[in-house]
């Protein structure tokens, strides 16, 4: 498959950037860690909120409701 003529290749971009503006990729690359942890711990919080949420709809075992004889 052959690449359009005009568009630049992503990785040229990149290498030429950490070569001609190493402070400024560091920073890129800084700030994508950040949201793609910021993303995991959105994540984590979802599920334990879920699990929190599933655990209180559980009746506990010593406040079943008695059986009716």
């Amino acid at each position: 498959m052959d690449k359009p003529e005009g568009i630049p290749n992503p990785i040229t971009i990149i290498v030429g950037t950490l070569l001609t503006r190493p402070h400024e990729m560091r920073a890129m690359i800084g700030n994508g860690l950040r949201q793609v942890a910021g993303l995991g711990l959105q994540a984590l919080a979802r599920r334990v909120a879920e699990q929190r949420t599933a655990q209180e709809q559980e009746p506990e075992p010593d406040k079943a409701p008695e059986p009716k004889a």
